[in-house]
């Protein structure tokens, strides 16, 4: 699948541009302190909007990120750890006629991809006003989105409580 998101997408590609990203939505809760071995994990969900009119799409695409204490003594909860959520929508204007399962495997993939650099800043900013260590998420590969899309295609990702 992973192979095919990529290949579906390359075919859009070369006819495409952002026309607009705006974070819709955004969500922390900040603890105390970090820990100094904290592991940091992250869950992407990617889906699909129609939008009326030729040639334009857009994606809803939502960021998970938090943090947990990986040391060994520690006993410390999902729950007490960094949260952040974060929602972006992308619209993307695409010039030419192309299959549908094409232009939404593009808008899937490419959504995450041109999201996830104000993902990164948006988390390194809030750890910050947190007074904070700022946290900086990795550099993503559309491989490695890819990958990560095929698995989690209907990933409803919660609220922060």
């Amino acid at each position: 699948m992973t192979h095919k998101l990529i290949e579906l997408t390359s075919l859009v590609s070369p006819h495409a541009s952002v026309l607009r990203i705006r974070m819709t939505s955004g969500q922390f809760n900040s603890p105390d302190h970090l820990p100094e071995r904290n592991a940091v994990e992250f869950a992407v969900s990617a889906k699909y909007l129609p939008v009326e009119g030729d040639g334009r799409c857009a994606c809803d695409v939502s960021v998970k990120v938090r943090t947990t204490d990986n040391s060994e003594e520690s006993e410390e909860s999902e729950e007490t750890g960094l949260q952040i959520l974060a929602n972006y929508e992308v619209l993307f204007s695409i010039e030419g006629e192309h299959e549908q399962e094409a232009i939404e495997a593009f808008a899937r993939l490419n959504g995450v991809f041109t999201a996830w650099p104000y993902m990164r800043e948006f988390t390194q900013s809030c750890t910050c006003r947190m007074d904070l260590p700022p946290l900086t998420l990795p550099l993503v590969t559309a491989p490695a989105i890819a990958n990560h899309l095929s698995k989690d295609e209907d990933v409803d990702i919660p609220a922060i409580e």
